[in-house]
């Protein structure tokens, strides 16, 4: 047999099987064929039909529904009403949210046909139902048609497929002779087939007057090549072995279905009759220990049922430990028509219960959506003052998306040509009476508003400063795709709200200049920023612009300044404005204030200064932890504030970078201290040796310590700042949680020339105080160890890392990240949960405090003495030189 012969009489195999096909199942609703029945269910003759008035003035319509098993996998889709006096056709596709992955061998469609009477009654034609694949495991393709039962919607019982039983008719036969010839199963020859299908159609409509019943056509998809049901393999068992031939994992399909006998016990435990016992119930020894670990378990750690049992067992023990709230709101069923009351006259029972324990009810996974807990949560919220909520109020912002009940999207009567409400939109907003998204401006309860925001609202009306960041955290929220209509809402809300009193109209007015001034300085910064002219030539047109009337920015009323509303600023000092060498090109700005001081800040566009913003928080909510232990590490907390998506301002701290520090003094930072000693020489002004080096161990042992918990990478001499106070910090928070553009990053941003200047005697032998690999030399460790500032700072390492281990404080830190993970931040939005587990592994809650003590100890002398990070650090200098 030759080659051409082979391929003759080749047949093709190939075919898609379903588990690989991802895309939703569709319909196509064609047409109803035969004649309908009147009201009392008999099969109208044609010569009868004219006297089926009702069928005249009636509408129609079909629903189809998917079903396995007689489960329902969906809700049941439906075509538009048609009146079917003229044609009996929709040609209309309805698209299923089932994907054929999805589909079991024995799926059906579930065919319905309803009337709509001018009585305005509904009725049901017909139905019946039509399975997806053939006995063959075959999808079925191209159009069907199915034999509906009159006034009976379809039977949804598998292996009811009463078309397959009925007897093919004439018509039957004709269509599936039209079928394999769109397949080209049958040869076509054209001149022929014109003149054939003349005749076919005649026949064909008269088969469909002489139907015996009532039929519905549909169309299925159709596909290159024929679709074969198929499963997902699992796993070989024999694969999974665990060390010993004779025993294998096995899986289990009801591993992760509801068990009935745990339910039925769950009840029995917790049933009403066994409250007064568990009143006067107390633990013993062993049981305390248990219940103690089980508190102290990291916010992601689960507990297993029996925890959660143990937990309700002694709540009433438990009630006045404020700690355990968290465990005990998480094992309940908040669904329990029992179990909830009870839970909810226990929680207000719980004594000591702060704004860091409404924090961690505030987290879904933690309040397992009850609106019981949520409203609990709110409850502690108004006991607490101002500034705790303004400290906090970046989380609760973010919070209100996980409002039980609260809807993503919200329909709006503003017609927008964006996805979300921009910052231009609310401005205009803000400036008109008119309420297009339908919020009710008084002080009650708006439960479409939803309860955080509108406590939120109602505090800030009273609150200068917390009523502007509460309104530019809104204006940020709003740029949001997902959620951008919420916070618009809540936005608007506000503004309306502040009409109802004198105050609030001014304070509006105050927000309106605001925005403008941001605006104003947006546009320049953008410009700037995409200009491809010399930083000279920048700084000249940034300050032309300053100066230029029709801006209005040389002198204007006083206004509270975004990033610190307690600064009024009247004006502002363009011969001082700067740009500064980097590539979006920030802006150096400086205001004069209503006292006659002057404000720096920074302006930036085109970072997104949300992430700085966060991580400033989150440093200042661990310097308030730490002095409540009396621990004060001399943090610098500047102020942060994103105006947008790609924006945002910073304050300005007078400060030199410790590059152009170690570039300007030797390679040494004690030369730098002792400029600083003879410029302080004044009595008003003078710093003593002893508290510059103070300032310096201090805030170095506290930044070290927070940017390892917090992973921030990016970490070079030009982010890392030293005041004339001999204050360090960080600045520049685009890389956190172990994320790094430079590979080999040391835990720990400390270079060998922050440590030397701990220890002068080291700084005294020159260039020979370093090892062969410019590390320490042994040596210069032994000296190390006998100087009393690194062992100070050493010394406040350990403390600061133990004291933000606790507990109580370790909570609260992952609580405020687990708020945020929605947020849209570039290093937490993308992998939520491994943001969480990044902080609990550097937090390092298995060990005790003697292991965690000696695990940062490695982790700093690891840092000291990393070698590739000195490589980089050389790299950027020479990129900085040749970049300026």
């Amino acid at each position: 047999m030759d080659y051409t012969e082979q391929t003759t009489n080749f047949h093709d195999f190939s075919y898609y099987t379903s588990k690989d096909l991802a895309i939703n199942v569709s319909i196509k609703i064609l047409e109803l064929e035969g004649r309908l029945a009147p009201e009392n269910g008999i099969i109208l003759h044609r010569e009868l039909e004219p006297y089926a008035e009702w069928e005249q003035e009636s509408e129609f319509y079909v629903t189809a529904q998917l079903w396995t098993d007689g489960q329902p996998m969906c809700l049941p889709m439906q075509t538009a009403y048609k009146p079917l006096h003229n044609k009996k056709e929709w040609n209309e596709t309805l698209e299923m949210p089932v994907k054929y992955c999805d589909l079991s061998y024995n799926t059906i469609f579930a065919l319905t046909v309803w009337r709509y009477g001018n009585d305005k009654k509904m009725s049901i034609v017909g139905g019946n139902q039509a399975r997806i694949f053939s006995r063959n495991n075959k999808l079925k393709e191209g159009k069907q048609r199915i034999n509906l039962i009159p006034g009976k919607a379809a039977d949804t019982a598998p292996d009811r497929d009463f078309t397959a039983k009925r007897e093919k008719n004439s018509l039957d036969i004709l269509e599936k002779n039209l079928k394999k010839y769109e397949n080209n199963e049958m040869k076509k020859l054209d001149w022929l087939d014109k003149l054939v299908f003349e005749k076919i159609e005649k026949s064909r409509n008269k088969m469909k007057e002489e139907l015996d019943g009532i039929f519905l056509t549909f169309e299925l998809n159709k596909f290159d090549f024929p679709l074969v049901w198929s499963e997902t393999e699992r796993i070989d068992s024999e694969r999974l072995y665990i060390g010993d031939e004779r025993f294998y994992f096995v899986f289990d399909p009801e591993l992760f279905r509801k068990n009935v006998v745990e339910s039925k016990y769950r009840k029995l435990v917790r049933g009403n009759f066994y409250g007064h016992l568990d009143k006067d119930l107390k633990p013993n020894l062993k049981t305390r220990d248990q219940l103690l670990t089980i508190i102290n378990y990291t916010p992601s750690k689960a507990m297993t049922d029996l925890e959660k049992d143990l937990i309700w067992k002694y709540r009433y023990f438990l009630k006045n430990n404020h700690m355990a709230i968290g465990k005990f709101v998480q094992s309940v069923d908040w669904k329990d028509e029992r179990e909830a009351p009870e839970a909810k006259r226990l929680l207000i029972m719980w004594e000591n219960v702060g704004i860091e324990e409404a924090l961690e009810l505030l987290c879904p996974h933690i309040n397992q959506n009850s609106k019981t807990v949520w409203s609990y949560s709110i409850s502690i919220l108004n006991n607490t003052s101002n500034s705790i909520i303004l400290m906090y109020l970046l989380q609760l912002v973010q919070a209100i998306r996980f409002e039980p009940g609260s809807r993503k999207e919200i329909k709006t009567n503003i017609e927008t040509n964006s996805s979300s409400i921009s910052r231009r939109l609310s401005l205009e907003e803000i400036q008109t009476n008119i309420n297009p998204l339908g919020v009710s401006a008084n002080k009650d309860v708006d439960y479409d508003l939803g309860q955080l925001a509108q406590f939120l609202v109602n505090r800030s009306l009273d609150n200068t400063e917390l009523c502007t960041r509460l309104y530019w955290h809104l204006m940020v929220e709003c740029e949001s795709n997902e959620y951008g209509k919420l916070y618009g809402r809540v936005a608007y809300h506000l503004m309306s709200t502040m009409v109802l009193s004198n105050k609030g109209r001014l304070e509006r007015e105050l927000l309106r200049r605001q925005s403008e001034l941001v605006l104003k300085l947006s546009k320049v910064s953008r410009e700037i920023s995409k200009s491809k002219e010399f930083r000279t030539k920048k700084v000249e047109f940034l300050q032309n612009y300053l100066n230029d009337p029709k801006n209005e920015l040389l002198n204007f009323k006083p206004i509270p300044f975004p990033t610190n509303p307690k600064i009024i600023v009247t004006g502002m000092v363009p011969e001082k404005a700067n740009v500064f060498k980097s590539a979006m090109s920030p802006l150096l700005l400086v205001f004069n204030t209503i006292e006659g001081k002057e404000y720096t800040i920074i302006y930036k566009c085109g970072d997104d200064m949300r992430q700085d913003q966060l991580v400033l928080q989150i440093i200042k909510v661990m310097d308030t932890l730490l002095q409540k232990e009396s621990l004060d590490l001399k943090l610098t907390c500047y102020g942060v504030l994103a105006t947008g998506v790609d924006q945002g301002m910073t304050e300005f701290v007078p400060s030199m970078s410790l590059a152009s520090i170690l570039a300007e003094n030797s390679n040494k930072i004690t030369n730098y201290f002792q400029k600083t000693y003879s410029k302080s020489s004044g009595p008003s002004n003078y710093l003593s040796e002893d508290t510059i080096m103070d300032n310096y161990i201090k805030s170095c042992a506290g930044y070290c310590v927070i940017t390892y918990l917090l992973g921030v990478g990016d970490r070079h001499l030009d982010n890392l700042l030293l005041t004339e106070s001999g204050k360090l910090f960080h600045v520049d928070y685009g890389f956190i949680l172990g994320n790094d553009p430079k590979p080999f990053p040391p835990p720990i941003k400390l270079c060998k020339e922050m440590v030397e200047a701990m220890s002068p005697s080291l700084q005294t032998g020159g260039s020979g105080s370093l090892g062969s690999n410019g590390d320490l030399g042994l040596e210069e460790q032994q000296q190390l160890v006998k100087s009393k500032w690194y062992n100070r700072f050493k010394s406040h390492c350990f403390v600061t890392y133990l004291l933000l281990r606790k507990t109580e404080n370790s909570r609260l830190i992952i609580n405020l990240f687990y708020l945020v993970n929605r947020s849209g931040l570039p290093d937490i939005s993308i992998e939520p949960d491994r943001a969480i587990h990044f902080i609990e592994n550097r937090l390092r809650m298995d060990l005790n405090d003697e292991m965690a003590t000696k695990y940062f100890n490695s982790v700093m002398n690891d840092s000291i003495n990393a070698l590739f990070p000195q490589v980089m650090e050389t790299i950027h200098k020479w990129a900085q030189y040749w970049r300026n």
